[in-house]
């Protein structure tokens, strides 16, 4: 159980260094949001980088297929 937690520290450490070296521009330790806002910019993958943030096309379609849906029960009523 230690070797686990060991190594999900140090790739939490390797993690946080990686995000460090793309993000912190001035290098003072921080990711200012102004940081942020010029790197996703640039690079726009980078917003995902620690999971999806958008919704997929599959989540997209479904949700269409319900607003539709939910516009003709509305006009039902």
């Amino acid at each position: 159980v230690g070797s686990d937690e060991d190594e999900l520290s140090e790739l939490k450490s390797d993690m946080t260094e990686y995000l460090l070296s793309k993000f912190d521009m001035d290098r003072d330790g921080c990711i200012s949001a102004d940081e942020y806002r010029r790197i996703v910019k640039s690079h726009p993958p980078m917003m995902e980088f620690m999971g999806e943030i958008f919704p997929g096309t599959e989540y997209l379609v479904r949700a269409a297929y319900c607003m539709n849906i939910l516009s003709y029960v509305d006009k039902l009523h």
